[in-house]
């Protein structure tokens, strides 16, 4: 069966904000990846792995959930993979330090947002 859309590639222009929750998901304004020559910008809500209670079995549970309700017609945000370089990580990591003390306690548990691209995940999954 074939995928009826594929997931859209964005990158991290910067932290808009964090939202409430367990999974505290950050608010992040990115830039549509591999569009020229004016590629699309978009605020999107972002699971990071890193973030509190964010797994890779929790991110593929929701986009599943996601694609099932989309089938059965129900309206849902459209799902995308959003890059996070190093440099863009450590940013980001810097800033959720200065969020409050509910993200600097996060951050003393050393549970930084790490650094994810498509080559780094086949790097820690190879």
């Amino acid at each position: 069966m074939a995928v009826p859309w594929t997931l859209l590639r964005w990158e991290v222009e910067y932290l808009e904000h964090v939202l409430g929750g367990r999974t505290r998901p950050l608010v992040l304004r990115c830039s549509q990846i591999g569009v020229n020559p004016s590629p699309l910008k978009r605020s999107l809500v972002v699971k990071a792995l890193g973030l509190p209670e964010v797994t890779p079995r929790g991110l593929v549970c929701e986009l599943f959930g996601n694609m099932l309700a989309r089938e059965l017609g129900v309206v849902t945000p459209t799902p995308a993979i959003v890059e996070i370089d190093a440099e863009t990580a450590a940013a980001l990591n810097v800033s959720l330090c200065s969020e409050g003390p509910e993200h600097q306690a996060w951050h003393s548990r050393r549970c930084e947002l790490p650094s994810w691209t498509p080559s780094r995940h086949r790097e820690l999954a190879g």
